[in-house]
């Protein structure tokens, strides 16, 4: 992904939006943020992304139904999907992927593992 590439971060908890936005910031990626999968869909509709980063338990929708949402529209399919959770049993990491999803990072994350991905 190259410097300046946009990236939607999906969450319910304020201060874990901010500390992302600003450990990507700080790496020159350009940040919007959305507090549920309903205002992740807003933003799309607006805004292009290169990527992805959306928490599973939210209000409204969760993780899993924005995934499903975001890989129905054609236009969206092709943007890297990553969970952002504290869900970290096996069984909700089988269940990511076999959705599809790029990959699955577990809270507390750490900047390194953030920007990894």
């Amino acid at each position: 992904m190259n410097a300046r590439a946009s990236i939607l971060v999906i969450d319910d908890e304020p201060d874990l939006l901010t500390n992302i936005t600003l450990t990507l910031e700080a790496e020159n990626y350009q940040v919007f943020t959305a507090g549920n999968g309903l205002e992740a869909l807003d933003a799309l509709q607006t805004q292009p992304v290169n990527l992805i980063l959306a928490d599973i338990a939210m209000p409204d929708m969760n993780g899993y139904q924005l995934y499903e949402r975001v890989r129905a529209r054609p236009e969206w399919v092709t943007i890297p999907f990553v969970f952002l959770t504290a869900r970290a049993m096996d069984s909700d990491i089988r269940y990511g992927k076999e959705l599809g999803v790029d990959d699955y990072l577990t809270k507390p994350i750490r900047a390194a593992d953030l920007l990894a991905v």
